[in-house]
């Protein structure tokens, strides 16, 4: 991918040149920021393993199956406007989200200015590589996500498609940089670079739930008959809807000529083309200078937390409820904050409360469409067992990741205290991680489920919570035997992972089926057997709490 990147570049080489950019430097800092690119690993790569693995290329692989089906439907529609309206909307989309989710340690990132601006290398070069370089990258993933739209179109339609559709990709992209290049500059306005980052995550935590919400949603809301046939010509938004800007050329030359999609086409070339050199001329400068102001002005935003008098953290309050030992105490009060700051962590973490209440949800509608009639038959159904042990399922994920960082020199710490039990380190982890992300999921369940079923199942209600810790208490004993935060990703051992897995996903099935007898007896079974539940999880975190030197080394082998 790389030298096929720098092969393009070098078919704009008179373009550069025309810019005032030395070609020489630009080339070779492309190189280098593409090869990084290879090796970092994006949100939803991190857990492929292995040194040698081309993480960029199975990023577009993983792109490229989300676009099959968008581009099976861009092609088939009466109206190439109204399908490649949905096609360029997606990829736009995606390509934003990537740009947010991937890029903003690199945008936000002013090294290279550290590194190369000492050197003989002119501000515009650099600002021109920066530029090129999220394009590129963007450029890709774009094309990776229509290549179905481009193959299907060019069989469809007509070779002509391909060169067209081409075209207003690149524009797509084009607009897309320039959009987010703005709300990066006004955002950096408003606030440091540190809480602007805090933004950033909770950003794309947000949209990717809106993302993975929509494409399981719209599927059930669209009627695909309705689709095939509807027309967009003549609606008054089509012009400030910039997805619809880029379908128009393919309309009009399709044999559609009409005035809207004549100034479509002209608003797809021209706002990309203006947006763009906006970008390279006045955006990314500002950006730029935005950029060095936060490195000069360094904000102290540890300064508030050790000021006297200030009111004591949520994770110093809770360390005096629910934990005994001084070790303990200390680990959790740590790891609280962690969590709280580790923004890699919490993107793995935050989102996952959201897709329980997302498929919980879908679960219960089904694939009807009488959304009212479909809730109303729900409180003659059992599927609150369901609810309840799928959040006993997925919420203990964060359980599994609290080993991960990507800082795991920093785990020399918890070798060099004097701990008689290593357990309670990792006891004092799995009550962060119980309180913080476990319990909202499960609360989050348990609420919707009693909204819906009322108290008649508070008893059920009860039961699965314990079930729950129970479930939670197991999967620490069988993925967290390791200090938390001190591994790095991608060094998990595969040795014995499936049993344990297959183990993890088994069990909540059991207690859900051990649940549904007790309630076939007698409803009161299940309330009289909820103690028991939750003294057996007591007993195991208390075992898992007295673990030894011994015993934790040989699960780090």
């Amino acid at each position: 991918m790389v030298r096929l990147s720098l092969w393009l570049l070098d078919g704009l080489r008179p373009l550069f040149r025309l810019l005032g950019v030395d070609y020489g430097q630009l080339r070779a800092t492309i190189q280098v920021k593409l090869t990084l690119d290879g090796r970092r690993r994006s949100g939803h790569m991190q857990g492929i393993e292995g040194k040698d693995r081309n993480v960029f290329v199975w990023t577009l692989f993983f792109y490229a199956f989300m676009g099959v089906f968008v581009g099976m439907v861009g092609v088939h529609t009466a109206s190439p406007l109204v399908g490649l309206t949905i096609v360029h909307a997606f990829v736009m989309v995606m390509v934003g989200l990537s740009l947010i989710a991937d890029f903003s340690s690199v945008l936000l990132d002013p090294t290279d200015n550290v590194i190369l601006l000492p050197r003989p290398i002119d501000s515009r070069t650099l600002l021109v590589a920066r530029v090129t370089h999220v394009t590129l990258y963007l450029g890709s993933l774009a094309l990776s996500i229509s290549a179905a739209t481009l193959i299907a179109g060019a069989i469809v339609i007509g070779w002509w498609f391909v060169p067209v559709f081409l075209g207003t990709l690149a524009c797509s992209v084009a607009l897309v940089v320039f959009f987010v290049h703005v709300f990066y500059l006004l955002a950096m306005r408003l606030m440091d670079v540190e809480r602007f980052r805090d933004v950033i995550l909770y950003v794309q935590m947000v949209m990717t739930v809106v993302v993975v919400g929509a494409y399981q949603i719209l599927p059930r809301l669209m009627d695909y008959k309705q689709l095939l046939s509807l027309q967009i010509d003549d609606r008054w938004w089509v012009y400030i809807c910039p997805p619809a800007w880029m379908a128009a050329p393919v309309h009009l030359l399709a044999g559609h000529p009409s005035q809207a999609a004549v100034i479509l086409t002209v608003l797809a070339v021209a706002v990309p083309v203006l947006g763009l050199t906006a970008v390279v001329g006045v955006l990314a400068p500002g950006f730029q200078r935005a950029l060095a102001q936060a490195e000069l002005n360094p904000v102290q935003r540890n300064e508030a937390s050790v000021q006297p008098g200030r009111p004591r953290s949520w994770g110093y309050r809770l360390s005096r409820w629910v934990t005994g030992h001084p070790a303990e105490r200390a680990a959790f009060e740590l790891i609280w904050q962690i969590a709280s700051r580790d923004r890699p962590f919490k993107m793995r973490t935050y989102p996952t409360v959201a897709f329980l209440l997302l498929f919980g949800c879908l679960f219960l509608l089904g694939d009807s469409r009488e959304v009212a009639k479909t809730l109303a038959q729900l409180p003659e159904t059992q599927k609150f067992l369901f609810l309840l042990y799928f959040a006993c399922m997925m919420g203990p994920t964060a359980i599994f990741q609290q080993k991960f960082t990507t800082q795991p020199e920093a785990a020399w710490l918890y070798y060099a205290l004097p701990l008689e039990y290593p357990g309670q380190v990792l006891l004092g982890a799995f009550k962060v991680m119980a309180i913080r992300f476990v319990a909202l999921g499960f609360a989050a369940m348990a609420i919707l489920a009693l909204v819906i079923w009322r108290a008649a199942i508070l008893g059920d209600v009860l039961f699965a919570a314990c079930a729950t810790l129970l479930v939670s208490a197991l999967q620490a004993w069988l993925f967290a035997r390791k200090f938390p935060f001190s591994e790095a990703f991608g060094m998990a051992q595969s040795s014995g992972r499936l049993g344990r897995s297959v183990l993890w996903m088994i069990f909540p099935a059991v207690l859900a089926g051990f649940h549904f007898v007790l309630r076939w007896i007698h409803p009161c079974t299940v309330v009289g057997a909820a103690p028991l539940v939750f003294i057996l999880a007591v007993l195991m975190l208390r075992g898992y709490g007295q673990l030894t030197w011994p015993a934790l080394l040989r699960a780090s082998r």
